[in-house]
């Protein structure tokens, strides 16, 4: 809050840790009997989608409403193939598990990496491994991202599985020069 009764936007970690920590609280409370990796991946796999690169927008926007609603979680939240050469073949499991009631069949999709097999039927209670595929030659230099989606037939929940790889190119992406900082000692240190 402003004054005179105006809002402004901040982002940043010191804001999005205490509203993270809240929404885990909340959900906890209400759903007492999850773990805490599935309770993580509700809060994490049901946000809302940003039009930004995974490394700058994570999952996305939080939401609480989709997390409190959902039936499914994965583990990992998210997938990591790493840094490598522009040739990769790299395989990850991926771990759903039906929070419901009821037997879900869930479809899975994805852009840039395949997924096997893309639609698995999971017992209510129970837990199904699919396996994500990243595979290309002469890639170039830079990241490649974008979201695995397990979808419910019956629920509809919708889980967003981010997955993340790069290229090294051998070029800082950015770099931030700081000014000097004087310490007690008066001794003067430059921070890069």
């Amino acid at each position: 809050p402003l004054p005179e009764g105006r809002w402004g936007m901040r982002d940043g970690t010191s804001i999005a840790a205490p509203q993270v920590a809240g929404a885990l609280a909340v959900l906890k409370a209400a759903r007492p009997e999850l773990t805490p990796p599935q309770l993580y991946s509700l809060v994490t796999n049901t946000a809302t989608a940003m039009e930004l690169p995974v490394m700058v927008a994570g999952a996305g926007r939080l939401n609480v409403e989709a997390a409190m609603r959902a039936t499914l979680a994965a583990l990992p939240r998210s997938i990591s193939f790493g840094a490598g050469t522009g040739t990769v073949d790299l395989v990850r499991e991926l771990t759903l598990t039906n929070l419901g009631e009821s037997e879900e069949v869930v479809e899975l999709s994805a852009e840039g990496v395949a997924i096997s097999p893309p639609s698995v039927t999971i017992a209510a209670g129970g837990t199904v491994t699919v396996r994500v595929r990243l595979q290309g030659t002469n890639l170039k230099g830079g990241e490649y991202s974008g979201f695995v989606r397990a979808v419910g037939q019956g629920s509809g929940t919708e889980l967003r599985i981010a997955y993340w790889y790069a290229v090294p190119t051998g070029v800082a992406a950015a770099i931030k020069v700081m000014g000097p900082v004087e310490f007690n000692a008066g001794s003067t240190y430059r921070f890069y």
